[in-house]
């Protein structure tokens, strides 16, 4: 992963699927956050698996400030919530569909929970399916140590 400035993806992994150097980098998260804020961006991607241009787009919001308990202790974070369509189309199956919701810990200076949830949707006979699971994770922050 490498990141052009806090909170924006320029190169690496979205997903399984998802792949490569985006261009302008991707907003994650807008730096500094403000509660209540909201972006939409549209972004290319140079694919690695395919070695296509694939369009990906972020829809994200900043909800709040919650008190987050993960294996590390206790975190005052913000709850920012993405809606991603990575654009990892192929002729057998629709877009994915890529759900996170990040608990960003100013006291860390970075994530102390990610809740992650993707689906996607077949395509047979020229027509969408019903959607289908992809991913679906939790991360969280088992120790850390101040200073």
């Amino acid at each position: 992963m490498r990141y052009d400035s806090p909170g924006r993806l320029a190169a690496g992994a979205l997903s399984e699927r998802a792949e490569g150097t985006l261009m302008p980098a991707l907003t994650l998260a807008p730096f500094p956050l403000r509660e209540g804020e909201r972006w939409t961006q549209t972004v290319m991607r140079d694919d690695l698996a395919s070695g296509e241009k694939r369009e990906t787009l972020v829809q994200g919001r900043v909800v709040g400030w919650e008190t987050v308990k993960v294996p590390a202790g206790e975190f005052r974070a913000l709850r920012i919530e993405r809606r991603i369509d990575l654009g990892d189309y192929d002729p057998f199956r629709g877009p994915t569909l890529r759900w996170e919701t990040e608990w960003y810990a100013p006291e860390v200076k970075g994530a102390v929970r990610l809740q992650v949830f993707e689906e996607y949707f077949e395509q047979r006979y020229s027509r969408m399916a019903s959607p289908m699971p992809g991913i679906r994770s939790l991360y969280e922050l088992v120790s850390y140590k101040a200073g």
